[in-house]
């Protein structure tokens, strides 16, 4: 569905988009691949290039489904994930991560979605887990602070609120208020949400702030943030 929303975002405005499969480099411990067999390790291998030839699947039948196939590319890379969907993502206008499933996948991948956070320089769409719908954006609520990170979200996502039937805008405090939003946003039957990120920082706690972590691990609606 993550990809449906996506190819139906790019279609809605005539964009190209692109998809990045990303081959996490692997770091054994010492002494690690005298231990365990060849043919292990060659397995490890494989399976990820089997998941990664499904995703790339996934992702073609989704843009054919959405009528933007001419309008989409693959791309694969070698590295470490937030790093390079960073670098690709300066590249592009908008960087979709989807949130992950807290019953499927391991905390190193819930801390994906900050990593890109404090390194790409984008706007980024998170999309919810439990996301079940292609169409939104119509009942939009902006979260405003007052911060340069808030009029930054604006500016980025006008293409958007300029088509929306209609536009929430909730004034809050800059910290601790995630909660609210997602009450507000619940209550109104808002279908996306624009939000500011944070201020720069090299601590992980300081620079997402509490707003901004608590919607990443609880966001019920898609989600754009800017910084």
């Amino acid at each position: 569905m993550r990809l449906a929303l996506a190819g139906k975002l790019a279609e809605d405005h005539n964009a190209h988009i692109v998809s990045l499969a990303v081959r996490q480099t692997q770091v054994y411990p010492m002494g690690f691949v005298e231990v365990i067999p060849q043919h292990v390790i060659n397995s490890i291998s494989a399976q990820t290039e089997e998941a990664i030839d499904a995703l790339c699947n996934s992702f073609r039948v989704a843009m054919a489904a959405s009528g933007v196939n001419a309008n989409s590319q693959l791309r694969d890379a070698t590295g470490g994930p937030a790093q390079q969907i960073s670098v690709h993502g300066r590249y592009n206008n908008l960087i979709f991560i989807g949130q992950p499933d807290p019953d499927l996948q391991s905390g190193l991948a819930t801390e994906l979605a900050d990593d890109v956070i404090l390194q790409a320089e984008r706007l980024i769409f998170f999309i919810s887990y439990t996301q079940r719908e292609t169409k939104i954006g119509k009942p939009i609520m902006v979260a405003w602070n007052g911060s340069r990170e808030a009029a930054r979200a604006v500016a980025d996502v006008m293409p958007l609120l300029k088509r929306a039937a209609s536009t929430d805008i909730l004034s809050t405090n800059p910290d601790g208020i995630g909660d609210e939003l997602l009450n507000r946003a619940a209550d109104r039957n808002i279908d996306m949400l624009v939000m500011g990120g944070y201020g720069h920082s090299r601590f992980r706690e300081v620079a997402l702030g509490g707003a901004t972590r608590h919607i990443l691990r609880h966001m019920t609606v898609p989600t754009f943030l800017s910084h």
